[in-house]
């Protein structure tokens, strides 16, 4: 069963093939708080099905950290790149001023040091209220859209949606575990 499948089964949304009417019932972000309670039970039923893709750990300095997880979990080789643009966050738009990511593979997934910039992303957000560590489990979707929408009718709160809205690629979810849920589209490399 894909991905996109499973979410929808498990939300009970309607699905339909046609890119344009997604469009036109994609849910509205940000503006209906969820139940209370619903977290923990919303993110089991957005995991049914979805493939593990890496952990997301905020860091304060990128560079000390590689050096650390390059010893604690054998990772040889990180891709580090700096984050430009914007993504969506609680309703506004958020620039991620500077924030940079190494990414390294850990057996078939990936583990991501976010330095986060001056934006209050998720990263930042995380950094400031709890230090560095992991802060959130990412899994790949095949259709973000669809994703993004089983989790609202769930509901999940939606914490960052990046890069817009329109064409989300990657979505962070609080089920109220302490850890957010990262949805990342298949063909992504987020964070974006």
């Amino acid at each position: 069963m894909k991905t996109e499948s499973a979410l929808l089964a498990q939300a009970g949304v309607p699905h339909s093939d046609n890119p344009s009417a997604a469009h036109d019932n994609r849910p509205q972000l940000f503006s209906t708080p969820a139940p209370t309670g619903a977290g923990f039970a919303a993110i089991g039923s957005c995991l049914a099905g979805l493939t593990f893709h890496h952990f997301d750990i905020a860091v304060a300095g990128l560079d000390e950290a590689r050096e650390i997880y390059t010893v604690m979990l054998g990772i040889g080789a990180w891709r580090t790149r700096t984050l430009t643009g914007a993504v969506e966050r609680h309703g506004r738009t958020v620039a991620q001023g500077g924030a940079r990511v190494a990414v390294g593979s850990l057996g078939s997934g990936l583990v991501r040091l976010i330095e986060p910039g001056i934006g209050l992303t998720v990263a930042r957000e995380a950094l400031d209220r709890r230090g560095e560590g992991l802060f959130a489990i990412g899994y790949q979707v095949d259709d973000p859209i669809a994703a993004l929408g089983a989790a609202l009718v769930a509901g999940t709160t939606v914490e960052q949606v990046g890069p817009d809205l329109v064409t989300p690629t990657e979505i962070y979810l609080d089920g109220g575990s302490g850890l957010l849920l990262n949805l990342l589209h298949g063909g992504a490399n987020g964070p974006s």
